[in-house]
């Protein structure tokens, strides 16, 4: 059998990481994804876990993932940094 190698986890912020978020929170409101998030994720999500960190409304949040076409490549979202995922 052969040992399948671990992928390190990343904690991945919301706003202003992946999307245009420039510090005017609007609630029920998530800005549109950067030119490039897409392809960032895409590369990335082979090498490591992916876990999604916002503070914002889980379910607003997945539908941003789903309307961007990157929710399949994160494991989890979370509000909480932690060093033990």
């Amino acid at each position: 059998m052969k040992n399948k190698r671990l992928k390190p986890t990343l904690l991945i912020d919301l706003d202003g990481v992946l999307n245009t978020y420039n510090g005017n929170y609007i609630e029920n409101y998530i800005p549109p994804i950067k030119d490039g998030a897409f392809d960032f994720i895409n590369k990335i999500h082979k090498k490591y876990k992916l876990i999604l960190f916002t503070t914002r409304n889980r379910n607003l949040t997945m539908h941003w993932l789903q309307n961007n076409k990157i929710d399949k490549y994160f494991d989890q979202i979370t509000n909480t940094k932690s060093r033990h995922f």
